[in-house]
Parts: C-alpha cells; structure tokens; sequence
C-alpha cells in the first residue's frame, strides 16, 4: 500500500519512537485508504451497500472531498440508481453525482 510522505513520516516516527499520538483523524484516513485501495478495482467501480455503510462508520463526520465515486450495488447485486464516495461512504444521487461531475470538470 502507498501512503502519502506525510502518513509514511508519521507512522515510521510512531514505530521507532513510540509515540501513540496518532489522531483519530489519521487512524480514519489509513483505513479509509486501506479499504480503498482494496475495493477498487477499475473506473467502473462497484461498492455493495454493506460496504458503504462500513465505510461511513469508519470516516465519521469529518469533512471529505469526494475524489471518486463507485456505482453503488445492493446485496443481491443489482444496481441501484446511486453513487458512493470511496472515500467516505456517502450515498450520492444521480443528480448530486451531475452536480458532482459539474464541479469537479468531469465527463461521462
């Protein structure tokens, strides 16, 4: 997994000195990084509602960007009409997903 220099620093600082202050906030971001990077897969991304839901358990509240969505998918496997922020959990609508695309400069 690549971590950014910053959280790299961080966590080998932690590791050789022992300081257990880590935030609650980075202790989020890695694991949030972590399922990312394990659940995507592609552009087209798929994201189950179960993981979702986990997903938003672990951000919590804390402000996020939405950097890239996945189409979101119910237990069964179908497609729903939704899209989910792999970062954070966020269940988007289509029409936040077009509002989404038109702040961000991109294109279907």
């Amino acid at each position: 997994m690549v971590l950014p220099d910053s959280v790299s620093s961080r966590l080998l600082y932690n590791s050789i000195y022992g300081d257990s202050t880590i935030s609650l906030h980075l202790r989020r971001r890695l694991a949030v990084t972590k399922q990312t990077l394990l659940t995507s897969s592609s552009q087209d991304e798929r994201m189950k509602q179960k993981q979702a839901i986990k997903l938003r358990q672990s951000w919590g509240d804390a402000p996020c960007e939405h950097p890239a969505l996945a189409r979101e998918y119910d237990a069964d496997g179908q497609r729903t009409s939704n899209y989910i922020c792999t970062e954070c959990g966020r269940t988007l609508t289509f029409k936040e997903r077009a509002e989404w695309m038109l702040a961000n400069g991109q294109r279907d």
